[in-house]
């Protein structure tokens, strides 16, 4: 599949992954800061952004359509960074395809199974609630969505991904459909013995539930050379609540 994507900067190759209803428009503003040292990479993966649709969504085809992006470019060592679903198809990439990447930084997520964080299911529920084609207004529309979600920067976040048609109404970017029927997938653990030993880095959000104990056992099975960090007063959207610190540490990650 031929992912839409933005690039930015010149140097050694980065990846960043969105999570579950992003894209890669989310993900400008960080990756431009990290482009002022790296070439940066951002793709909308499948049913999301402007990348195509298909009923098949599975951490099988992720994968395969990263790796397929990477041919594209012709990139290697690879430095890849991805948030919740983004961040599973990083680590996916890292045990499977070890030979591509140098670095692997996880956001908020873990190997281990878990059911959609509240943030998701606010979303969720926000799609299920708004009827987009019988809204006039993208004012309208923020209304309602401030009505359900309780973050203001998660309201701006899904008004990106809200798309004004040839007929005059609104959808959304992403695929409802595919994404409400493979949600279980994506929750789906990763359930292998395999080890990427190449230097990793996972951050969590102090007040996600990601990023256990449990989960960092787990965490350590894969990836005994991880680094663990964890940014106070931040939930599972880290970008969104700490974008400074999330960028420091990054950084300090990838000069190190």
């Amino acid at each position: 599949m031929k992912l839409f994507y933005r690039t930015y900067g010149t140097g050694h190759p980065i990846i960043i992954l969105h999570g579950l209803f992003g894209m890669s428009d989310n993900w400008v503003t960080f990756g431009k800061q990290l482009a002022k040292e790296y070439e940066v990479f951002i793709p909308d993966l499948r049913n999301h952004g402007r990348s195509p649709h298909s009923n098949e969504f599975d951490y099988t085809f992720l994968l395969n359509d990263l790796v397929e992006f990477i041919q594209e470019q012709n990139l290697h060592d690879i430095i890849l960074i991805g948030h919740s679903m983004g961040g599973k198809v990083a680590m996916l990439a890292a045990l499977h395809h070890p030979e591509i990447i140098k670095k692997l930084i996880v956001l908020d997520i873990s190997p281990v199974s878990k059911t959609p964080s509240p943030e998701i299911m606010q979303i969720i529920e926000a799609i299920k609630t708004l009827d987009l084609c019988g809204l006039d207004s993208r004012v309208e529309i923020k209304k309602q969505l401030a009505g359900i979600i309780e973050k203001r920067k998660i309201v701006e976040f899904l008004l990106k991904n809200i798309q004004r048609l040839e007929s005059n109404t609104f959808s959304w970017k992403f695929n409802v459909a595919s994404i409400s029927e493979n949600l279980g997938k994506i929750a789906d653990g990763i359930e292998t013995e395999i080890i990427f030993s190449k230097p990793t880095l996972v951050i969590g959000g102090e007040k996600s539930d990601y990023i256990t104990g449990e989960n960092i056992y787990q965490v350590f099975q894969n990836f005994p050379e991880a680094r663990i960090d964890v940014i106070s007063n931040a939930g599972h959207w880290l970008h969104v609540d700490a974008p400074e610190e999330l960028l420091d540490i990054v950084m300090d990650f990838l000069r190190s």
